[in-house]
């Protein structure tokens, strides 16, 4: 087995939704060379240690960080503890640091990998590559951090593993949370003054979602994500049109065009306006009879009691939720 030129690295907790997706964006990140994935859980309530677990492509480590053990309060450590944790696990020459509420950017990660080898080539010896992000959706333009003196840090980005060592890795004593990036970053600055240099557009912090209440065990719908969809969403944001009629509606009017055999297809902004199109495409009048599912949106019946038609509902199969 190849030896990962790239360790991808992450601390989480309780964010089981945000964390599937920045694993996914890592995933669909089209990386060229051998990578791993190694996530430190503080120890999740939420089904996130559950799900981790079943990722044969993820390397967990586990560190419960609250509640209590054997009768005493579990010491709470660091976020600086939690990422030398990862660090050290790290096999990978380079070692790529992002957050679990992160989306990666198309390439994001073998940009640089290429950057990085490419200014090493150069005989620079610089320790890291600042990746810019933003938080999204409240932040338009992406950003890198400068710390004391303006110095750039690494807020997410890429770090020689071996200059992680050269500097005692983060100082997991002094800080909890905040500024221990940035002392990170000194510290390179200060074993060499080339210790840091970027690249662009890479990363983007999503909202924060409200805690669920514990009883929404079922949820209403689910997304199905089988594929490059992250990477998709990303090309349509870069692309600048992120509405209906762009490139990705015309790819999906040819597909559906191919592959019914029809000569034109249209897509609408909702199934509610699509049905509300097809009654009135189909003339229903006042007193007509329309069959439709018990178990169903309310828009599917709306959509003819509108134009005066009455509803029958009828039961569905258990194994297709289509009429029975």
């Amino acid at each position: 087995m190849n030896k990962p030129e790239i360790s991808i690295v992450l601390g989480s907790y309780n964010r089981k939704w945000l964390l599937k997706l920045a694993i996914q964006s890592v995933r669909d990140n089209a990386i060229t060379v051998p990578y791993e994935i190694i996530v430190v859980d503080g120890g999740s309530t939420d089904g996130a240690l559950e799900w981790l677990i079943k990722q044969r492509d993820v390397i967990t480590v586990v560190q419960h960080n609250r509640g209590m053990w054997k009768g005493a309060q579990i010491q709470r450590r660091s976020w600086g503890y939690f990422i030398n944790l990862a660090f050290k696990c790290a096999q990978g020459k380079f070692v790529c640091m992002i957050s679990d509420d992160c989306i990666l950017h198309p390439n994001a990660v073998i940009n640089g990998y290429r950057l990085f080898e490419a200014e090493l080539a150069k005989g620079r010896k610089i320790g890291a590559v600042a990746f810019y992000w933003r938080n999204f959706p409240k932040q338009e333009k992406y950003l890198v951090g400068l710390t004391l003196g303006n110095k750039m840090f690494v807020n997410h980005g890429m770090y020689l593993r071996e200059t992680l060592e050269k500097v005692g890795w983060i100082d997991e004593d002094h800080y909890r949370f905040y500024y221990a990036d940035g002392d990170l970053c000194l510290k390179m600055w200060l074993s060499n003054p080339e210790g840091s240099t970027m690249v662009s557009q890479v990363v983007q912090h999503l909202e924060a979602k409200p805690k669920e209440p514990e009883f929404w065990a079922i949820p209403f719908n689910k997304p199905c994500v089988v594929g490059a969809e992250f990477r998709y969403i990303s090309e349509a944001i870069e692309r600048g049109h992120a509405s209906g009629d762009g490139y990705f509606t015309k790819q999906c009017h040819a597909l559906l065009e191919r592959e019914l055999g029809v000569p034109k297809v249209l897509l609408t902004t909702s199934c509610t306006h699509a049905l509300e199109m097809a009654a009135l495409l189909l003339n229903i009048q006042s007193g007509d009879e329309v069959i439709v599912p018990s178990f169903t949106f309310v828009s599917t019946a709306n959509a003819f009691v509108l134009r005066g038609a009455r509803p029958v509902f009828i039961d569905i199969r258990a194994d297709t939720l289509n009429l029975d």
